[in-house]
């Protein structure tokens, strides 16, 4: 029964494998040989057959399609590592994976798809994080991949020019360009830099040489704690008046500032003060989003992000200002719903969408949210836009209380 079944299958196997837009990937070792003879990039799959569903998905719909193999403009080759396999597959497979190491090879998970110059050297790949789950998007990244890669070696090759024409200032132009694709940074970089721009004048080595941004507030955060706080400050002023840095850099520098003044007995102004210029530096950076964030945790006023908490309504609390309204308001009508979680009443006597201090948009004169569980909504009309308003709301009596705000466009 088996063999018959063998029999009717063997047609349509070999159709599909003569059918058009079809190949075979090609094992490591052979790839290597034909990157090297056409000064290509080789890219590399490696999966499991036996176990990685998704790394076969991408070797039977990617790796083994040439129109995509064409649209990539390199070599493409897999190797295959099984989790358990026969003796008989084992040797087949270790056969075929000639010449592969995996210690050095920068695998971390799988699948994962390496990318290597023709002579052979790893400067790249997209694997875990790197690498969508969807077969659309895995295409999208490895076409990317693909096109860094080439691009890669077409600054390499121009940098070797300028190098042989002792144009050095050509040349650390196109390794900068290099350095800033999404690939690995080639080992010589730093010492490049150093003999093409020795004083430093283009900044480059104080970009690369600032610590990444968690270790900037950590060690901020620490050294305040140890009583260390003018040390800590002093540093990072220094730091902020080097004009090389880039605006991440910055805000990174303006978070950790702001997080050694917060760990700094009577320095919260200035933790304010530098937590929002992480936020305006950099706003949609990592450390400016979280700036921001704890910028309105600690410091700042009710927030659509963080609502509303007891020490808004305390005795002697200011007015409210609502900073994280959308930075552009379109014309037409608004509504901003409060509505309390937690605690007692509270009065307000007045409204107004503010640009610049200046109320250019009123709301209702008066209203008042009874405690837990009570809403209330506030409406604007806007017959104009409006850019980076705020919203001001004066407060009369209340008892402490705690709540969310939410902002919506009605029409």
């Amino acid at each position: 029964m088996l063999h018959n079944l063998a029999i009717v299958m063997t047609p349509l196997c070999l159709a599909a494998s003569m059918a058009p837009g079809l190949k075979d990937s090609l094992p490591f070792q052979v790839g290597q040989q034909a990157a090297a003879e056409n000064k290509e990039v080789l890219l590399v799959l490696a999966h499991g057959s036996d176990w990685n569903a998704l790394g076969e998905r991408v070797l039977e719909d990617l790796w083994k399609d040439s129109e995509f193999a064409s649209a990539t403009g390199c070599v493409l080759a897999d190797v295959d590592i099984l989790q358990a396999p026969s003796a008989e597959s084992k040797q087949a497979n270790d056969a075929r994976n000639e010449g592969w190491v995996e210690k050095g090879s920068g695998l971390r998970t799988y699948p994962a798809i390496l990318a290597y110059t023709p002579n052979g050297t790893l400067i790249g790949s997209r694997q875990g994080a790197n690498l969508p789950r969807k077969l659309v998007e895995i295409r999208a990244v490895t076409l990317q991949l693909a096109t860094d890669c080439r691009r890669w070696i077409e600054l390499t090759g121009s940098a070797a020019k300028a190098k042989a024409e002792s144009d050095s200032a050509s040349e650390l132009a196109f390794l900068v360009q290099r350095d800033a694709l999404p690939l690995s940074r080639h080992p010589s970089f730093l010492e490049d830099l150093r003999r093409l721009d020795p004083s430093d004048a283009g900044g480059h080595l104080a970009r690369l040489s600032l610590p990444h941004w968690n270790t900037l507030v950590q060690q901020a955060t620490s050294e305040a704690k140890a009583g260390k706080g003018e040390e800590a400050e002093q540093r990072l002023l220094a730091l902020l008046e080097n004009t090389a840095y880039t605006r991440e850099q910055r805000a990174a520098l303006h978070l950790a500032l702001g997080s050694a003044y917060r760990r700094w007995a009577g320095h919260d102004e200035l933790a304010a003060k530098h937590m929002r210029a992480a936020s305006a530096m950099a706003p949609g950076s990592v450390c400016g989003i979280a700036g921001m964030r704890l910028y309105l945790r600690w410091y700042g006023g009710p927030s659509l992000l963080m609502g509303w908490a007891e020490r808004h309504t305390a005795d002697g609390a200011n007015d409210w200002v609502i900073e994280d309204l959308p930075a552009t308001l379109e014309p037409g009508d608004y509504t901003l719903r409060l509505r309390c979680t937690g605690g007692g009443s509270l009065k307000l006597t007045g409204a107004a969408l503010c640009v610049d201090g200046k109320p250019i948009v009123l709301g209702p004169a008066e209203a008042e949210l009874s405690g837990k569980g009570g809403t209330l909504e506030l409406e604007f009309t806007l017959d104009k836009p409006l850019s980076l308003a705020n919203l001001q709301i004066i407060l009369g009596e209340r008892a402490k209380s705690r709540g969310e705000l939410t902002w919506t466009r009605l029409r």
